[in-house]
């Protein structure tokens, strides 16, 4: 598994643990640049990864 898909697809299950926990504000941090990057832009990636980010 490529290591940034691994990333963003532990973030968003932790992103709906805390949605069915009501837990609405946190920060998410990472060492990854590309991570923070993708989870500030609201790009039309149609990769696998793009797609894992804007859902």
């Amino acid at each position: 598994m490529n290591p940034h898909i691994a990333e963003i697809s532990a973030i968003r299950e932790a992103l709906k643990w805390l949605r069915r926990h009501n837990m609405d504000d946190l920060i998410n941090e990472s060492d990854c640049q590309i991570m923070i990057n993708a989870l500030k832009e609201n790009r039309n990636d149609l990769s696998d990864f793009g797609l894992l980010v804007q859902d």
